[in-house]
């Protein structure tokens, strides 16, 4: 796997925010790695597509689920054609929104959206990553709209500013390599 941590943009990073990023990737290996026979523990699941019950109707979605061979022989045929991959985290509206938008979009384009979800993926560590990181939003929100001082001092300074550091990227490069096994399904 290519080095994404070293430099972002061609910015070369700290050893202090390089060890920052593997330490940050290897505490949620350690958390929510795989177990022997689990899913994604090399074994044989499949990616495949199946119907989206909410938002098929509407969008024409089609949700990409992993499973073993049999269940994704019973599922649809992903069109290589006319399918586009919608990725989604599922992390706040916003992110369901835009997601939602796009497959609209390619939809009325005579697309077929296929509804990528990380969280979706329950029993992956990239699936119980994303899961951790949302409820660490869920709760600075809340906290946000409680707390008056907590949002001026710390959780607007962090979303306005925070995130746009390169060092913070840096870190998310390398949280995002447990992510990697599902896109080989």
């Amino acid at each position: 796997m290519n080095d994404r941590t070293s430099a972002v943009f061609a910015n070369g990073m700290p050893a202090a925010v390089r060890a920052k990023a593997e330490k940050s990737k290897a505490g949620y290996l350690a958390t929510f790695g795989p177990r022997k026979g689990g899913p994604l523990s090399g074994g044989d699941e499949l990616l495949y597509a199946k119907d989206n019950p909410i938002l098929g109707p509407e969008f024409g979605i089609q949700t990409l689920a992993l499973g073993s061979p049999a269940e994704a022989g019973a599922g649809r045929p992903i069109d290589a054609e006319k399918g586009v991959v919608v990725g989604n985290i599922r992390m706040g509206y916003g992110h369901y929104r835009i997601a939602m938008s796009v497959a609209s979009v390619l939809k009325h384009r005579g697309y077929t959206p296929y509804w990528f979800d990380l969280n979706g993926f329950e029993s992956s560590v990239g699936g119980k990553v994303v899961a951790r990181l949302n409820e660490l939003y869920s709760l600075g929100s809340r906290l946000s709209q409680k707390y008056p001082l907590f949002n001026r001092l710390y959780w607007e300074p962090l979303n306005a500013e925070g995130f746009k550091k390169l060092s913070f990227n840096a870190v998310d490069q390398k949280v995002a390599e447990l992510f990697a096994p599902l896109y080989r399904g």
